[in-house]
């Protein structure tokens, strides 16, 4: 009994860790500088970041993904509120599926 009880939990605490880790809890977590960070960040792969668009003129553009090279989508202007799933090279993807992108040093 006892080793089938032993079984259980390890079960148990693998598929709970697995739920943390696949966006449903706050386990993980990292701070992440929108200028300087290359990797993704857990907790905003998981939750998004909250940034406001900062700009002296004109507007941002929004990107298929994180390089000048791909196709603009669209356009975003000074003061747009705008939630953050992870960083790239400084790029920031506002996507959960990695579709949309931003430069990342006009967010604050």
């Amino acid at each position: 009994m006892k080793h089938t009880l032993s079984k259980t939990l390890k079960k148990v605490t693998a598929a709970a860790m697995a739920f943390v880790l696949l966006g449903t809890g706050t386990a993980i977590t990292k701070t992440v500088s929108p200028k300087s960070d290359n990797t993704l960040s857990a907790s905003a792969a998981v939750y998004g970041q909250r940034y406001t668009v900062v700009l002296s003129s004109g507007y941002l553009n929004v990107r298929s993904g994180p390089s000048t090279n791909c196709s603009r989508i669209g356009k975003l202007y000074n003061g747009t509120t705008v939630y953050v799933y992870g960083f790239y090279n400084g790029w920031a993807c506002l996507s959960t599926s990695n579709d949309a992108w931003v430069k990342a040093s006009y967010l604050m």
